[in-house]
């Protein structure tokens, strides 16, 4: 059975210290500045979603990019 989307885990990778974690995209979701746009191919607008998440080891900030199926 699939689960909605927003009970699924993200893996993210620092870019600058390589720690891996994971975060809840229903948590990511719930941020007051999410960023979408309009794919590289010409996929349709909102396409993918931009979160800003922190790093837990290092505290730097970055953004991740999801790609929304279906879009």
């Amino acid at each position: 059975m699939n689960q909605p989307s927003s009970e699924k885990v993200l893996t993210i990778t620092c870019i600058y210290c390589g720690h891996t974690w994971g975060e809840s995209i229903a948590e990511l979701e719930k941020q007051d500045r999410v960023i979408y746009r309009e794919g590289a191919r010409g996929d349709p607008p909102a396409s993918t979603v931009e979160y800003l998440v922190q790093c837990p080891n290092c505290g730097r900030r970055m953004t991740v990019t999801v790609r929304i199926k279906g879009a």
